[in-house]
């Protein structure tokens, strides 16, 4: 359990300033999109941050017992699993990247930005409770 509120209050408050961020200010996240993807050397190092990070979640805290451990545990899969996209596979990574482009589709940011506060929040609360 202790591992468990450790992850949940590192990652929670994360998400929640992450999807915040994106909600708030969709251009920005527009372009940090675009960099990222256009870039030779980001995503390189993106992944392996990504990648390092992943690891280290999974190795704290890998349990599938109640709802609240579901998500944080596949959260951390997750981001195991982009970083290493992001390293091995980054020209799949930007195609799937390149709808957020287009300002016509930054309500997709937005709804984005939404669920990921929801869930930063919903990660927080065994956290900080």
């Amino acid at each position: 359990m202790e591992n468990f509120l450790l992850v949940s209050g590192i990652l929670g408050p994360f998400l929640i300033v992450w999807g915040l961020a994106v909600m708030f200010y969709p251009p920005r996240a527009q372009r940090m999109i675009e960099e990222i993807t256009t870039s030779v050397s980001l995503p390189a190092l993106f992944g392996m941050v990504l990648f390092l990070l992943g690891l280290f979640l999974v190795q704290t805290f890998n349990q599938w017992d109640t709802p609240s451990h579901i998500v944080v545990s596949l959260v951390s899969w997750l981001t195991l699993f982009k970083g290493f996209c992001f390293l091995l596979f980054p020209k799949v990574v930007a195609a799937t990247r390149r709808p957020f482009f287009k300002k016509s589709n930054r309500w997709i940011l937005i709804l984005s930005g939404i669920i990921v506060t929801a869930l930063g929040v919903y990660i927080s609360l065994p956290g900080y409770l």
